[in-house]
C-alpha cells in the first residue's frame, strides 16, 4: 500500500512538473520565437529593399558612387564605381561635375571641371554669350569676356549639348582699368571632398 502511495506521488509530481514546462514553453518560448523570426523577417526585407535601390541607383538611372577622391591646388579628381569610356561627362543632378578621363571596367577616373587646366565651354544663361572656362581648383573657374558684356554677381553659367546643365554662379567680377577684358570668377555649387552619388551622361 505504501508504495503505491509513493508512485502516485511521483506520478503527480511528474504530472505537474510535465505541466509547468509546458506553461513556460507555450507562454514564454513561443512569443520569444515569434518575436525572433518576425525581427529576422524584417531584416531580411530591409535588405532586400536596400539591394533593390541600390541596383536601380546603379543601373537604371545610370547612377554611381564616389569611392575615392584627391582634391588640392593641382589636380581635383576622384573615382566612380563605374566603368564608362574616357570623354563622358559626370554629373550631379543638373550640375556638370566632370570628365571621365581614364579607368577599366569596373571603375573610372573623373578630372573634376573645377581642376586647374581643365577647360569647359559654357554660356552665360542671360546674354547668351559664349565663354571658355578654365578651372583654377577649390571649386572655382574663371573666363575673360570684352568690357560692354553685361554681367552680373549670381548669374548662371550652363553647359548645353543636348541637356542643359549648371558649370556654376559668377561670384567675382575682376575689372582692371588697364585690361580690355573682365575676368569672371565662378564659383561652382558642388563640392567634390562631401561629393557621394554621381549620375553618367547619356544622351
Amino acid at each position: 500500500m505504501r508504495k503505491q502511495s509513493v508512485k502516485v506521488k511521483y506520478l503527480l509530481w511528474g504530472f505537474f512538473l510535465f505541466l509547468t514546462i509546458l506553461a513556460f514553453f507555450t507562454r514564454v518560448l513561443l512569443p520569444l520565437e515569434t518575436t525572433f523570426l518576425d525581427i529576422i523577417n524584417r531584416l531580411l526585407l530591409g535588405y532586400k529593399q536596400v539591394t533593390n535601390n541600390t541596383a536601380e541607383f546603379n543601373t537604371t538611372n545610370n547612377g554611381g558612387r564616389v569611392i575615392a577622391k584627391r582634391s588640392d591646388e593641382f589636380q581635383s579628381v576622384f573615382t566612380i564605381d563605374r566603368g564608362v569610356p574616357i570623354g563622358t561627362k559626370v554629373l550631379s543632378g543638373d550640375v556638370f561635375v566632370g570628365v571621365v578621363i581614364g579607368g577599366g571596367s569596373s571603375s573610372s577616373k573623373v578630372q573634376s571641371i573645377a581642376s586647374p587646366s581643365s577647360h569647359t565651354q559654357g554660356v552665360f544663361e542671360n546674354s547668351g554669350i559664349p565663354s571658355d572656362f578654365e578651372g583654377r581648383g577649390a571649386g572655382l573657374l574663371s573666363t575673360k569676356i570684352p568690357r560692354g558684356i553685361t554681367v552680373a554677381e549670381g548669374d548662371t553659367i550652363v553647359h548645353d549639348e543636348g541637356r542643359k546643365l549648371i558649370i556654376g554662379t559668377v561670384a567675382e567680377i575682376i575689372d582692371i582699368l588697364s585690361d580690355p577684358f573682365l575676368t569672371i570668377i565662378v564659383q561652382s555649387p558642388i563640392n567634390i571632398t562631401t561629393l557621394k552619388n554621381i549620375e553618367i551622361l547619356t544622351l
